[in-house]
């Protein structure tokens, strides 16, 4: 399961990222833009992969902005997100859960920049954004020496549709910009635990913040 699910995941950035260069390499030829690397975090909003240790999550990017000369420019993000946690449990008997937790952010929307001809711009942005959640979970115990095991309590994967809302501000100069972002992000995904009838729902969003650089043409 965990290969497929890596595989998925692979074969989900490719095609994204095709659809970035495309998008980036003709519309946005006709139109202008600007294309930006972000380094952040993530501080996830489901309290279950908080009280496993995994409260935030190291964010890597690219932030694409398509203007067209509307009053708004289009938007077009990729947020990936990894974070992995070990938290031991008191108990008799050495007890602990490892947890490792991946995200796949696509952001859909609409920015609206202000003082577009200065060097600092603010700007706010909402939209619609689809969210993969990827989580592990393994249990690590013994009762003595010789009897260490280890079982897997969820390795799923689920994608789910909701929103993004946010803000920021840039600083251009000739073509080089730098910027900081903060978002927030309301998705869901349902996760099948191992050995499980039913699955659990998760919330997989949360609050996104970042330092951006990148280039505008």
């Amino acid at each position: 399961m965990r290969e497929v699910s890596a595989m998925t995941r692979a074969m989900q950035c490719f095609g994204i990222l095709l659809g970035l260069l495309f998008l980036g390499g003709s519309l946005a030829k006709a139109a202008g833009g600007d294309a930006s690397l972000l380094l952040g975090r993530n501080a996830l909003a489901e309290e279950r992969l908080d009280d496993a240790g995994v409260d935030s999550l190291t964010d890597l990017g690219a932030l694409v902005n398509l203007d067209f000369q509307w009053p708004v420019v289009l938007a077009l993000d990729l947020i990936r997100g990894s974070g992995d946690a070990t938290r031991g449990v008191a108990a008799e008997f050495p007890l602990a859960f490892q947890t490792d937790v991946d995200t796949l952010d696509l952001h859909l929307g609409a920015r609206f920049i202000f003082r577009k001809t200065t060097f600092w711009r603010p700007y706010v942005g909402a939209g619609l954004a689809w969210t993969t959640l990827d989580v592990r979970q393994v249990e690590n115990g013994s009762f003595g020496p010789g009897t260490e095991y280890q079982t897997v309590v969820v390795d799923d994967s689920d994608s789910g549709l909701g929103f993004w809302l946010g803000g920021g501000v840039l600083y251009r100069h000739d073509r080089w910009q730098v910027g900081a972002d903060l978002r927030y992000v309301d998705t869901s995904a349902d996760l099948q635990p191992e050995g499980a009838d039913g699955s659990l729902k998760l919330d997989a969003g949360g609050i996104h913040t970042g330092f951006y650089v990148g280039w505008a043409w």
